[in-house]
């Protein structure tokens, strides 16, 4: 009894966990893209974890407006997280999203493509200032502001900020 109880509330609190990253994702969950990440493991880049994971597919860069200060650059992330469970009920859920990162380089402002629940698209700022606070992390601004100064980098080489402000942009760039 006790044993079926402890996996209920595994499978509960694991689908709790990972409801952040799959409630903006839609569509179904995608086993071909895990395993495609798998196979080709060099083109994903970390740009967040915190009980699931946030990944960019480098493959997807499109920059979709250079016009010096102003760029608009397109990626996809790929959000996995586990069921949390092993043996033959273990189980990695996918999705991919594409996001829209707008900059404004003589302002040094990164900008993320949101939409509000009529479906309507704006931009939002991601404030450097509270990247690494609890704010940003309950607002997806960490996993932003790495998966923008990342495609910044892929895109033009170079980073977006004197130094970036996201450890994991940080690393990825130092690489």
């Amino acid at each position: 009894m006790n044993r079926k109880f402890l996996a209920t509330l595994v499978l509960a609190s694991s689908l709790l966990i990972s409801e952040n990253c799959f409630a903006e994702f839609s569509g179904e969950n995608n086993p071909a893209l895990i395993a495609n990440m798998t196979q080709n493991r060099a083109n994903y880049i970390n740009c967040g974890a915190e009980n699931i994971s946030w990944q960019i597919d480098k493959t997807s860069l499109n920059v979709m407006k250079y016009e010096p200060p102003e760029y608009i650059i397109a990626v996809n992330l790929i959000c996995t997280s586990s069921n949390g469970l092993s043996g033959t009920n273990a189980m990695t859920l996918a999705k991919s999203q594409t996001r829209q990162y707008r900059y404004n380089y003589n302002d040094r402002r990164i900008y993320v493509k949101r939409t509000d629940d009529s479906g309507a698209a704006y931009w939002i700022f991601i404030d450097p200032k509270v990247i690494g606070t609890p704010d940003g992390y309950k607002n997806d601004w960490d996993t932003d502001m790495a998966a923008g100064e990342i495609a910044f980098y892929l895109a033009y080489g170079m980073s977006f900020f004197d130094k970036p402000v996201s450890k994991l942009a940080s690393d990825y760039i130092k690489k």
